[in-house]
């Protein structure tokens, strides 16, 4: 696992390399092509900058970055529950405004208990695969055919597309949370943490079928102990006090209860509001 310092000074240098090649790019592919034409044509090439910069303020690598987290569950046999892009929420609910720390989010369900561990692998790796094969791609094709503004837009892309995949694939734990590279590097060791999460991942998939009494206790109560910040930590306190309260435990229940509020920093609005209401029922 790298250290905070050198991922943050890692991250700094690829971003100013990223940087660098797109102004390079604008000025070797865009403004170049633009005054070689003239007219219409010279105003698209402008118009394609300008659609560009606003797909990178965007951030439009988050969004494929996303996507290939998506498509990987989806491919996986899994389901995909929310999917987040900075502040913009679209799930089961519908599309809304949501707290986030992270640039973006895909919270994924198995659909069954089967190989879950393989699984969450290949939908944590799609993510930053898929940016780099949109890198390369676009870089092939840059390399390949004549400049047009609808290939400038995309190439001017492919700098912070690949730099971000890149970054995600480094193990690290930035105050956003554990990267890619982290959760696959988890998924390998099988470090405490990725035990929790596989162990609400099984039991998510398990509740689809069945419920909170058919779960095995050793699953839920037989985990490491992990970090109370994390979200493994929050989201398996939440099934062991739905697993206490469905098969009768109310003391046991109340104790898990107590816990979700007391990290309530850590939990997202939605769960802040689930434990107020189990708390103070109307």
């Amino acid at each position: 696992m790298l250290r905070h310092r050198v991922y943050t000074a890692l991250s700094v240098v690829l971003r100013l390399l990223a940087a660098a090649g797109l102004v390079l790019i604008i000025f070797v592919g865009g403004v170049s092509e633009a005054y070689a034409h003239a007219g219409n044509l010279q105003t698209a090439y402008i118009v394609a900058v300008a659609v560009a910069a606003l797909l990178i303020l965007l951030s439009a690598e988050v969004v494929i970055h996303e996507l290939g987290h998506a498509i990987a569950a989806l491919c996986t046999n899994m389901k995909v529950v929310s999917f987040r892009l900075g502040w913009l929420r679209i799930g089961r609910e519908g599309v809304k405004l949501c707290r986030a720390n992270a640039a973006g989010e895909t919270v994924v369900v198995p659909r069954s208990p089967r190989y879950v561990r393989v699984r969450y692998f290949a939908v944590t790796l799609a993510g930053p695969l898929f940016e780099l094969l949109y890198g390369a791609a676009v870089l092939i094709l840059y390399c390949m055919l004549p400049m047009s503004p609808v290939l400038l837009v995309f190439v001017l892309t492919m700098p912070f597309a690949l730099c971000e995949g890149v970054l995600a694939l480094l193990p690290a734990q930035p105050d956003a949370g554990r990267t890619d590279g982290a959760v696959l590097l988890g998924l390998i060791r099988m470090d405490a943490e990725t035990d929790v999460t596989l162990r609400v991942l099984t039991a998510q998939a398990m509740l689809r079928k069945g419920s909170y009494a058919a779960l095995p206790e050793d699953l839920l109560f037989g985990a490491p102990i992990v970090r109370e910040d994390s979200r493994a930590f929050a989201a398996l306190t939440f099934l062991q006090y739905n697993y206490r309260k469905e098969t009768g435990d109310p003391d046991a229940a109340a104790r898990a209860l107590a816990r979700l509020e007391s990290i309530a920093d850590f939990l997202t609005e939605e769960e802040r509001d689930f434990v107020q209401k189990e708390k103070n029922p109307a």
